[in-house]
């Protein structure tokens, strides 16, 4: 959501809760409560991928870093976004789809990503 909607980054639980349960596009389709966001939230937090933000509401929000955390390109980050929300897909489509994210400038400089994140296990 940072990178394809930034207006409403960073996100509520609720907006979490929502983005984690929407249903199309999605592999595998998610149907989470407010407590497995939490969960899951706490113990992104204390691993150091998420922290919680001053807005200027009343609701927390929160914010991933999980480049730093991965240590990864922001590419790198956005094929590994669009393999875990959508499974298998070909080259082409991945291309595609990271491109809302990060422009891929084609196949090869793609290839070069997946190698690359390969590599790394």
């Amino acid at each position: 959501k940072a990178k394809t909607t930034p207006e409403q980054y960073p996100l509520s639980l609720n907006a979490l809760l929502t983005g984690c349960n929407q249903k199309s596009n999605r592999h595998p389709v998610l149907n989470l409560d407010d407590g497995d966001v939490i969960m899951s939230v706490d113990r992104l937090r204390m691993m150091g991928v998420v922290a919680e933000v001053q807005g200027g509401g009343r609701v927390p929000r929160y914010r991933h870093y999980a480049n730093e955390w991965l240590g990864v390109e922001r590419a790198d980050l956005s094929i590994m976004t669009e393999l875990l929300l959508r499974g298998s897909q070909t080259e082409g489509e991945l291309r595609t789809r990271v491109a809302r994210m990060d422009e891929i400038a084609d196949l090869e400089t793609l290839r070069k990503h997946l190698e690359h994140l390969q590599s790394r296990g």
